[in-house]
């Protein structure tokens, strides 16, 4: 089993390969707790599908 701490880093690194490597406010992503991280991720893939969507 996965803990938060492991499915964190995973996400970072999500993020890390889409070129994002800090906040909106230019704050540490290792900073961040599990569930704003995951937020985040979140977020930033529904700007990605909405901007496929657009360019289809």
């Amino acid at each position: 089993m996965v803990n938060k701490e492991q499915y964190r880093q995973y996400i970072i690194g999500k993020l890390n390969g889409y070129g994002i490597f800090s906040g909106p406010n230019g704050e540490h992503l290792q900073t961040w707790d599990y569930y704003e991280i995951r937020s985040y991720l979140s977020l930033e893939e529904i700007k990605r599908d909405e901007d496929t969507l657009r360019s289809a």
